[in-house]
């Protein structure tokens, strides 16, 4: 039996780059299989002005909220938000020029339902390439959140009531027995703070663009996601510095996520930071960004790995070797929230000369 082009197999793209898979599909039949068909399809093509849609099928056209007619020509992603709208022409201009042959890509929908755009890349009868996408239901991916809030209320009540016994209130407690629940309080809290990266990460990714964006003034941001890590450094013989330049630097967006983005940055640096090293927080402006720049004196992130370092549950060789805590979650929020506000992140790093991560977001503008 033939393999589907649009299933994903474990050959690196890099293996696959500039190539392209031979299948010729017969028009009538494709055609007959997109109006058919109970998947969304979109076929893609190159126009004069980038992508075009030049076949949407009722099934994609329902789901993307418009009319085969809405849709076919430029306008094929206008339902999405801009970020997956630049992602899915991203993908397809890579299939179109051959760089590889299939790409998935996560998008939410017009009505919230958040599902994976599969592309894979075909000849027509003239060998001209063209991109087939459908749209694949991942009702796993919706389920984090709720699994998620299901989750929280227990867990924060096996927390409150662990309190209340180590406080004494069941009766007076042995040493021993008090050892014992402060192990609990230990891994309840990290299993419920599992629970909250997991449905902020969710959160985050689904956001666009950004809901309820607000002025956000960053050096307060700065500040309380510097108080926030104090603890972490207690005790550690490392050096913290920060350097924030004079006046307020406003962005818009939101004021929770922009401090955890700060608060993951800062304390990633402390997780790989040895004793008597140094962490140190620039927050200044260049033109028209607000530039914050978190640096250590860690073990460095290898270059194969920095591909993949904000990628969900993605830990380091370092982290594994070290058996440094962590879920792999933190830079992967950190990633969604800074592109979900407008701004990029970049990684500088080699092995044994530290890391140094530098976040762009654009300044409000002043009236």
């Amino acid at each position: 039996m033939p393999r589907n082009p649009c299933v994903p197999d474990a050959t690196p793209d890099s293996a696959r780059a500039g190539t392209l898979p031979s299948p010729t599909p017969d028009p009538e039949v494709l055609a007959a299989v997109l109006d058919r068909s109970l998947t969304g399809m979109v076929l893609l093509r190159r126009g004069a002005v980038g992508v075009e849609a030049t076949a949407v099928n009722p099934a994609a056209a329902c789901r993307l909220g418009g009319t085969a007619d809405d849709l076919t020509g430029t306008g094929w992603a206008d339902g999405l938000g801009p970020r997956d709208r630049a992602r899915l022409r991203t993908a397809a201009e890579a299939l179109l020029a051959g760089e590889t042959t299939r790409r998935q890509e996560e998008v939410t929908l017009p009505h919230g339902r958040r599902v994976l755009f599969c592309l894979c890349s075909l000849l027509d009868g003239s060998g001209q390439p063209m991109v087939l996408a459908q749209l694949v239901d991942r009702p796993e991916v919706d389920t984090v959140s709720w699994v998620g809030h299901e989750l929280r209320n227990p867990i924060t009540s096996v927390l409150g009531y662990t309190e209340l016994l180590r406080e004494g209130v069941g009766g007076q407690l042995s040493h021993h027995q008090t050892e014992l629940l402060d192990r609990v309080l230990g891994h309840g809290r990290r299993l419920l703070d599992l629970v909250e990266s997991l449905v902020t990460l969710d959160r985050v990714e689904s956001s666009d663009p950004v809901p309820q964006a607000e002025p956000v003034v960053l050096d307060v941001v700065v500040h309380r996601a510097l108080e926030s890590v104090t603890a972490l450094v207690h005790g550690r013989a490392l050096t913290v510095r920060a350097r924030v330049s004079p006046g307020p630097m406003e962005v818009s967006g939101d004021a929770t996520d922009l401090e955890r983005v700060v608060t993951e940055l800062l304390t990633n640096a402390t997780k790989f930071t040895p004793a008597g090293g140094r962490i140190t927080l620039d927050l200044t402006r260049e033109g028209s960004d607000a530039v914050l720049v978190v640096e250590d004196t860690g073990p460095g992130v290898p270059e194969h790995e920095q591909a993949r370092l904000f990628d969900r549950f993605f830990r380091t060789s370092a982290a594994l070797s070290q058996a440094v805590p962590g879920t792999g979650i933190g830079l992967a929020i950190v990633h969604s929230v800074v592109t979900g506000h407008g701004g990029r992140i970049r990684l500088d790093s080699a092995p044994g000369r530290g890391a140094r991560f530098e976040v762009r977001l654009p300044l409000a503008a002043t009236p």
